[in-house]
């Protein structure tokens, strides 16, 4: 009989999240108005990701599997037994990547300078202000996927040692990402749905899916790049008008400085 997959996050515990913790999503301006037209969020699937480490298990996951005991009831495994078990984790990935969707967001108490240069490279960048809690509740009903939320954990992937030997992937990645802070919302793709193993790695498929969402709910505040011109600004509250959305549009300040920093004149 061949084996039919299941979304994979059901099992999965992490770290838990602040329902106040605020949230940052940085984009273009096409994509802001892909946002407003759509009312939904773009899931992208792990393998259209710069990072090719996407999915994958770290080494001292594979590792701790190669070197762990199998324990059985009944005649003992066939010789090899754990280096197939190993080999099936690794014959997963391509499944994880093709099939975990995820929409990122930055968490930080503030604006992120990096973000800002990272993904929105010009003066017409927006960053949307959110919280945790948002995030969870602003799906529409009825969900067309279960979205979960989860906080990236960082760790070594080159490493011998592993700090838990249940993988998270999609929810984990390389040290040298630790600077993006990220949250995640997380599908696991309806794409598999009844599909086989040899069906999934041969479909065709699209690059992610749409996730309706309420933007109303979703969205605390807008906020535009510091090198935003004025007339951005008014470009930004009048698309907001068009949508009829109804957030406060805030002009990004930090690189400006306070007049209570300056002398005073005599």
């Amino acid at each position: 009989m061949e084996e039919i997959w299941d979304n994979p996050f059901k099992v999965f515990a992490n770290a838990p999240l602040k329902a106040d913790g605020e949230l940052w999503r940085y984009m273009d301006f096409p994509k802001f108005i892909d946002l407003l037209q759509r009312k939904a969020l773009f899931f992208t699937r792990l393998e259209n990701l710069e990072d090719p480490l996407e999915g994958h298990h770290p080494r001292g996951y594979y590792n701790a599997m190669e070197n762990a005991s199998v324990t059985v009831h009944g005649p003992p495994p066939p010789p090899g037994f754990d280096k197939v078990l190993l080999n099936n984790q690794k014959h997963s990935v391509p499944i994880y990547r093709r099939y975990i969707c995820i929409n990122c967001w930055h968490q930080n108490k503030s604006e992120s300078d990096a973000m800002w240069k990272l993904y929105s490279r010009d003066d017409k960048g927006i960053a949307i202000q959110s919280t945790v809690n948002r995030l969870n509740t602003c799906f529409s009903s009825p969900k067309t996927h279960e979205v979960i939320i989860g906080k990236v954990n960082y760790i070594d992937f080159r490493s011998t040692s592993v700090e838990r030997l249940m993988p998270l992937p999609g929810l984990q990645k390389d040290l040298s990402y630790e600077h993006e802070k990220e949250i995640r919302a997380t599908i696991w793709s309806k794409d598999v749905d009844g599909k086989t193993f040899d069906e999934m790695l041969k479909m065709k498929i699209s690059k992610g899916h749409y996730i309706p969402v309420a933007l109303d709910t979703l969205i605390e505040r807008i906020y535009l790049s510091p090198f935003a011109s004025d007339w951005h600004h008014d470009l930004i509250n009048n698309v907001l008008k068009t949508y009829e959305l109804n957030v406060p549009v805030m002009s990004s300040d930090y690189r400006i400085i306070p007049d209570d920093f300056l002398p005073r004149e005599n």
